[in-house]
């Protein structure tokens, strides 16, 4: 994929396809209870949190939204910013974090985040009520970039995209068809920001 660079010029990005192959799941059945709150999602050295209400109810399906920070690792700082959505949206909320100081797509020359966030989705499906219909992407900074470019890459999967101060946005147009649905898009900048 390519992205623009500064002075006109093009990036050559590294990772060779944003699209997720991943496919909706039904709830498993499970003897155990599903855990809720605050629950650790890993996969060797990925990981990510996940905030859900307290009470999940089985008959219904619960919109899944996915926070994606800027560079630097402040995951932290975003898990204690979002404790109170899950019940104030009833919904779920994953906050993973990069493998490197910021996403694949920026940072490496392969796809650890991605290829994270395929397993993640594929766990959480399994495991939780979640509405197809109602998965969303946010992004700040280089997460807002990383949430633009994944999610309008992979139309089938995201329904909406919100952004606050993206650099650039990246299309794996590859996957993408005429047929697919369009996603609902917020790009949000400073109050101060001329451009």
């Amino acid at each position: 994929a390519t992205g623009p660079g500064r002075g006109g010029s093009a990036t050559i990005w590294f990772v060779k396809t944003l699209r997720l192959d991943l496919r909706h799941k039904a709830q498993e059945p499970r003897e155990e209870a599903t855990p809720t709150g605050q629950v650790r999602v890993e996969r060797g050295s990925s990981r990510a949190d996940m905030l859900t209400p307290e009470r999940i109810d089985p008959e219904r399906r619960y919109p899944l939204v996915t926070v994606l920070d800027g560079a630097g690792h402040r995951e932290e700082m975003l898990v204690q910013a979002y404790r109170e959505e899950p019940a104030a949206r009833d919904a779920l909320f994953l906050i993973p974090w990069s493998h490197h100081p910021t996403w694949d797509l920026i940072a490496a020359n392969d796809r650890p985040d991605l290829d994270f966030l395929e397993w993640a989705y594929d766990l959480i499906y399994r495991r939780y009520p979640v509405d197809p219909d109602r998965q969303a992407l946010i992004g700040y900074s280089d997460g807002a970039s990383y949430a633009l470019s994944v999610g309008l890459s992979n139309p089938r999967i995201f329904r909406a995209v919100m952004g606050w101060a993206a650099g650039f946005v990246v299309l794996d147009e590859a996957g993408i068809s005429a047929e697919d649905p369009k996603a609902s898009v917020l790009l949000e900048y400073g109050t101060h920001d001329h451009h």
